[in-house]
């Protein structure tokens, strides 16, 4: 975790969750990608919902994975944040083993 200030807190798997609230199948491979979701970081007071500005962002290279823009509102510490980010997401329309 980096804070407004620079200074970074390592996290752990254990730190964090990620609750998928909503889904998209993709027309092209049939995977099926998180759409809405909700990142919490209780030891950061962190809480923000996730959305991306498109669903069809994936892209069908020698393996299909999806990347895009998204935008988040939440919290942090009780003040409200919002913003922009970028997202890329692996492994949901088959694994990449052997890949690379």
């Amino acid at each position: 975790f980096i804070a407004p200030d620079g200074s970074a807190t390592p996290l752990t798997h254990e730190d964090f969750t990620i609750t998928v609230h909503d889904t998209w199948r993709s027309p092209h491979s049939s995977a099926e990608y998180p759409a809405r979701w909700t990142v919490a970081v209780p030891s950061q007071g962190l809480r923000l919902e996730i959305e991306p500005y498109l669903a069809d962002q994936e892209l069908n290279v020698s393996y299909s994975y999806w990347e895009g823009a998204v935008n988040f509102t939440g919290e942090r510490n009780g003040m409200p944040v919002s913003g922009d980010g970028y997202v890329e997401m692996t492994g949901y329309a088959g694994s990449m083993q052997g890949q690379f």
